[in-house]
């Protein structure tokens, strides 16, 4: 927000920012640097500068957050704006008690998030429209959990008093920490990135980076979100893009990443293969990465009307040399130009330390590459000595199923025979006992008893079977029908 909006959560600028687990942290600290490469980084531009930075420290917020996200995954820091905060809450209570537990949760933005206050929004043609002159911002930097997401469209995050559906986070499984919405048919184009040279409207200073990674959660509770600086910023939106690329000088479409000094031209990679592909006196001009360009040397540092002209590697200073006669006359200076091409051919130099330790950590990567090899063979080995011992052992152990197999199926056979002449020899005597006189039955009774005995047991002696019979004794009163004659009865058995 402008500094002529009144700011939510922290004061005006011409007030000071209180907590009481909060400190003012210093420009010379290594914090301060740290927290302005964050933000520079998460909106994705140089032209951020930190104008005030408060450190939070609070070990009741700092147990609860690591409480929260013990043994789990997907912790990335963020900026939360102060206008992205309820308007019932201000910063410093959240650097004091942390977010409150919201029904709706609390809403983030992950990856390389757009500036508040509509900054940098796309046009009608998806094209960036560049707002003028500098702004202030205000924001608390912070670490979030997002832990396991459940996707959601945005319209099953909201309440629907009609039909008395609750929103997503009051819906989510305790199984999920957040929500992940998902994006939906414009959102792609919020982010969208193109030159158009034909809207005089549009200011294009070249090709932004653009938010390439950007998504928005909703999570659970306010314990997974952890504070840790209070800051205000500013950017100026007039200055030049360092991190931008200029467009391609020929097809005015893509970004530029070659340049060719013959031609003094940047080209994108599809203009320099078709432009320098032509015949052999193109195909000689040397390119080189758009970043080893030449360029203006910028302003001096002593007197920023003038450009810089020399360069100082002991003072670190480009200054003009008006400057330098008026502010440094026994100091040694080089052509700033010359300077810029030596440290160039410098930084390309290969540096022997750097060698030696690439070459070390080479060959412990192959000596590492080698052992992972060697144990690879030596699994390799055991894996086809098990799997032929237990391919003998499954041979072996199927040759003595099928062994026993065979046995308990002729067992099987035998006994079953057994049984079905048992039951044969139970049925054959009994149309006899009522047909034959008493003598006759016995003694076929016995010969059939011989018989069965000496099928069903054949190993039982003959004087065994006799001393079981002598132990045999009959008791009671035998009739014989007197119309029966023995014509008519069948042979007994011998």
């Amino acid at each position: 927000m402008s500094t002529n909006t009144p700011t939510v959560g922290l004061p005006t600028p011409t007030e000071t920012f209180t907590s009481n687990t909060s400190l003012p942290i210093t420009r010379d600290s290594d914090e301060w640097g740290v927290a302005e490469s964050t933000l520079q980084l998460i909106y994705r531009t140089s032209n951020i500068s930190l104008r005030s930075l408060w450190a939070v420290s609070n070990p009741a917020l700092l147990a609860r957050f690591e409480r929260r996200s013990r043994d789990t995954f997907g912790i990335f820091p963020t900026v939360i704006a102060a206008e992205e905060v309820p308007k019932n809450i201000t910063l410093g209570t959240i650097c004091d008690k942390g977010f409150p537990e919201l029904s709706e949760g609390v809403r983030v933005k992950i990856g390389n998030v757009p500036l508040p206050s509509g900054y940098l929004n796309a046009g009608v043609d998806g094209t960036r429209k560049q707002g003028r002159g500098r702004r202030m911002f205000e924001a608390i930097v912070c670490r979030v959990m997002i832990g396991r997401s459940y996707v959601m469209d945005e319209s099953e995050t909201r309440s629907d008093p009609s039909t008395g559906r609750r929103n997503g986070i009051e819906e989510l499984s305790p199984d999920y920490d957040s929500i992940l919405i998902r994006p939906g048919p414009t959102d792609g184009d919020m982010h969208a990135l193109t030159v158009s040279a034909s809207t005089p409207s549009t200011l294009t200073k070249g090709f932004l980076p653009p938010h390439t990674f950007c998504q928005s959660y909703i999570l659970r509770n306010g314990d997974q979100v952890l504070p840790m600086f209070v800051c205000r910023f500013e950017v100026d939106t007039d200055k030049d893009e360092p991190l931008a690329l200029i467009p391609c000088q020929n097809c005015e479409t893509n970004p530029a990443t070659i340049w060719c000094a013959a031609d003094s031209a940047a080209l994108c990679p599809d203009c320099d293969e078709a432009h320098h592909s032509v015949n052999r006196l193109t195909q000689r001009h040397i390119r080189v990465p758009i970043n080893e360009r030449p360029r203006e040397p910028g302003p001096c540092m002593v007197k920023s009307e003038l450009p810089a002209e020399l360069w100082s590697d002991n003072m670190g200073l480009a200054v003009s040399k008006d400057a330098q006669k008026e502010h440094f006359p026994k100091s040694v200076f080089d052509d700033i130009r010359e300077s810029y091409k030596s440290s160039i051919r410098v930084a390309r130099r290969e540096d022997p330390d750097f060698e030696r330790v690439k070459e070390n950590l080479l060959s412990r990567i192959k000596a590492e590459d080698e052992a992972i090899e060697v144990v690879q063979r030596m699994f390799k080995d055991a894996e086809e000595i098990c799997y032929r011992k237990i391919a003998d052992a499954l041979q072996k152990a199927l040759a003595m199923t099928e062994a026993k197999i065979g046995k308990l199926i002729e067992d099987e056979k035998i006994l079953q025979e057994k049984v079905q002449f048992l039951q044969w020899s139970e049925e054959l005597l009994q149309p006899y006992a009522h047909i034959l006189s008493p003598p006759e039955w016995l003694d076929l009774w016995l010969t059939h008893y011989r018989m069965v005995r000496k099928f069903v047991l054949p190993g039982a002696s003959k004087d065994a079977g006799d001393r079981k019979h002598e132990e045999i004794k009959l008791a009671g009163h035998l009739a014989v029908k007197e119309d029966m004659s023995a014509e008519k009865l069948p042979p007994p058995v011998r």
